[in-house]
């Protein structure tokens, strides 16, 4: 597709129905740019495929592929690198465009053509669309990688040009928080653009990778962030980076204690990853009540903390 000036890539594996809702959503904005969708699917087994057959044979626009991968990382990778916009964007398969958001991003790039990458507002579902929901506003600067530390990395709002993904790289094998690698390693290097409007609308549910609210998973994701934040060189970062780094490594603890299983096995776990943060960063203990106090929660943290630490003692 010659003269593509946006490429949106979208992973999926099964999304059932939601699919259908993500391509109409492309469709309604497809006449405000030059774009194409490239849906890279890992092998779903419960109708997808039909609906991207039916889909892709009335729109030249999109295409599909379908073939078994290693998760959502690598099916983004492999879209990124049959993209031929000089824009790309990642569009998960549970979420959609928001109405007139390709028309902001089109004028974005026409007022500023050597931006390197663009961040929109977020618009949260709690649950399928027309739950309750709430906007997040995009951040410029330094306080960008704060917003991303400490809430949702918004991928589906953020459009990046070809030149700037090849400087930040693609997304890393990390199964729950590889957007949240991604968009730090991005705004360190370069901030993106704001956009005054709402591009993506993120929709979280029982069977998303990070909806279902299962301890485990949770954890696991917060063992990631920890992952994270531990590869970012501090010597690379300003001080009111150095400064969000440290809250974000409290809150962390905090909620690596509030949602530790009630497992002996689990809590011994959670009780060396508190030890190794401490060692790093002893400020992060005594960040925690300042985290608290910010998000209000200094009572419920408290509750949950007693039983943390009275089965510790009877497990260790």
């Amino acid at each position: 597709m010659p003269n593509v000036t946006l490429s949106l890539v979208t992973p999926s594996l099964n999304p059932d129905w939601r699919i259908q809702r993500c391509l109409d959503s492309v469709c309604r904005e497809s006449s405000a740019i030059d774009l194409e969708h490239i849906v890279v699917d890992g092998g779903s087994t419960d109708g997808t495929i039909e609906i991207l057959r039916s889909f892709a044979a009335q729109h030249a626009w999109c295409r599909f592929l379908s073939e078994p991968d290693d998760g959502p990382y690598e099916a983004i990778n492999k879209g990124f690198q049959m993209a031929q916009g000089r824009y790309l964007l990642y569009l998960s398969a549970d979420d959609m465009l928001a109405p007139g958001a390709l028309t902001a991003v089109r004028n974005a790039i026409e007022k500023r053509p050597g931006a390197g990458a663009f961040l929109g507002r977020t618009r949260f579902f709690a649950a399928d669309p027309p739950a309750a929901s709430h906007v997040q506003l995009p951040a410029g600067d330094e306080s960008l990688i704060g917003n991303v530390m400490f809430f949702s990395p918004c991928t589906c709002s953020c459009v990046i040009s070809r030149e700037l993904l090849n400087k930040v790289g693609g997304y890393r094998a990390i199964r729950y928080a590889t957007d949240k690698d991604f968009m730090i390693r991005l705004a360190a290097i370069h901030p993106p653009d704001p956009i005054e409007a709402e591009i993506g609308w993120f929709v979280t549910h029982p069977r998303s990778l990070t909806g279902s609210g299962d301890p485990d998973a949770i954890v696991e994701s917060i063992l990631e962030h920890f992952s994270i934040m531990n590869n970012l060189t501090e010597g690379a970062l300003g001080l009111q980076l150095r400064e969000w780094l440290a809250l974000w490594r409290s809150r962390e603890l905090y909620r690596l204690i509030r949602h530790t299983p009630i497992r002996p096995h689990a809590i011994r776990n959670s009780l060396r990853q508190v030890k190794r943060e401490f060692m790093r960063d002893p400020r992060c203990v005594l960040n925690v009540p300042r985290v608290l106090v910010k998000t209000h929660r200094l009572k419920r943290t408290f509750i949950s903390f007693c039983p943390f630490f009275l089965i510790r003692r009877h497990s260790l």
